[in-house]
């Protein structure tokens, strides 16, 4: 083979490991519990991303030349062949992601800027890189939208029309940005006046950014409930405190359990699932039936689980909607074992609506083409008079 023909040929193989790659990093980050398991998963699928292709560079001769005469070719040719493969699939998962639609009766209403038109954008604070990467020119992590759906649903109650959720997610209180930065943001959230507000996990990163949670969430203000569930970076740093902070503000901190709250007088379901980080999972088959059912869960990834036990309406976070998100084709690095098959926005499956936050904050502040949001859902009957 030429020279110019095994150096394309290498190119798309390497390409091809590193979609594999990313779907094995995917897919058991996704399912971990263990800090320490998942530091060494991102660890070790680092390592393979660098590391194969010298080593196929070295022994794929067999592989251009179709002689596999050492178990060495025979490796490196099944590997090359994988890859490849995986370049097709590839495709048409993204094919797939372009030809998405929003599920029947929800609608975007308004895309929004949290700051406001001629207002200095806001600085992280902080100190170090993570300060200075926040703040690079194309860097969205500052930049947070507000981005409001309206939902027609039959078979609501009529109280409910006009309901207002707000859906928070993924805060990652880490330093960068600081505490003033999202003091700033949940003041503006509280002005829009939501009715419910459900948090979906992912607050602190760390023992002493414990202390933001008052100063922070505390600012926000709800008609009816505020609701949450932890995550798995909650239950890396004393979940138990955290679910204590909580509760002081007025959140019902669900965990793996549901129960029957009234909201405008009327009755609804709602229930917290957080495995694989914490064991267990409401009972939604002991539910009421022809209640409404809310389910909050910190990954995606419970989607069919909540379609099977009659969840009529979802709200999870955790990917972030991959921070960084190249155009056209998307996000790549996407926690949850379903890949990008659950990036961001809405999804459905059966009755079940599922909301997906890009979360506002992040552990590592880069964001490109993937800001950070609050989702305000409004709720409309579609039921006939």
């Amino acid at each position: 083979m030429p020279f110019v023909g095994w150096i394309a040929l290498a190119a798309l193989v390497w390409v091809g490991h590193g979609v594999v790659l990313t779907w094995s990093h995917n897919f058991f980050y996704g399912r971990v519990n263990s800090r320490r398991i998942a530091d060494f998963f991102q660890l070790m699928h680092g390592v393979l991303l660098i590391l194969p292709p010298f080593v196929w560079a070295k022994t794929s001769t067999g592989f251009v030349d179709w002689k596999w005469t050492t178990d060495w070719d025979k490796l490196a040719g099944w590997h090359g062949f994988m890859c490849l493969l995986s370049l097709p699939v590839l495709l048409l998962v993204s094919l797939g992601r372009w030809r998405r639609k929003l599920p029947c009766g929800v609608k975007l209403e308004r895309q929004t800027n949290l700051v406001p038109e001629g207002q200095a954008r806001l600085k992280a604070g902080g100190a170090g890189i993570r300060n200075w990467l926040a703040n690079l020119g194309f860097n969205e992590t500052l930049r947070p939208e507000l981005v409001e759906y309206s939902l027609t649903m039959d078979h609501l109650p009529a109280a409910w029309d006009g309901l207002r959720l707000m859906h928070l997610s993924d805060l990652h209180f880490h330093g960068t940005p600081e505490r003033e930065w999202y003091q700033w943001v949940l003041a503006e959230c509280s002005k829009l006046q939501p009715d419910l507000v459900v948090c979906t996990g992912d607050l602190v990163d760390g023992m002493k950014f414990h202390q933001w949670v008052g100063g922070t969430l505390g600012r926000l203000k709800w008609e009816e409930q505020a609701l949450a569930v932890l995550g798995n970076h909650d239950s890396w740093f004393a979940p138990e405190s955290l679910r204590g902070n909580l509760r002081r503000l007025g959140f019902k901190v669900l965990g793996n359990r549901w129960e029957v709250v009234q909201v405008r007088g009327e009755p609804m379901v709602v229930g917290g699932i957080e495995s694989p980080w914490f064991e267990g999972e409401p009972r939604l088959r002991e539910a009421p039936d022809r209640v409404f059912k809310l389910l909050l869960s910190h990954t995606p990834d419970h989607l069919a689980w909540a379609s099977k036990h009659g969840v009529d309406l979802m709200f999870a976070g955790h990917v972030h909607g991959g921070q960084v998100c190249l155009p056209a084709f998307g996000p790549l690095v996407m926690p949850s074992r379903h890949g990008r098959s659950l990036d961001r926005g809405w999804f459905e499956r059966g009755k079940t609506k599922l909301y997906v936050s890009k979360g506002l904050g992040g552990t590592h502040p880069l964001r490109w083409n993937c800001p950070p949001e609050v989702m305000l859902l409004t709720l409309r009957t579609g039921r006939k008079a």
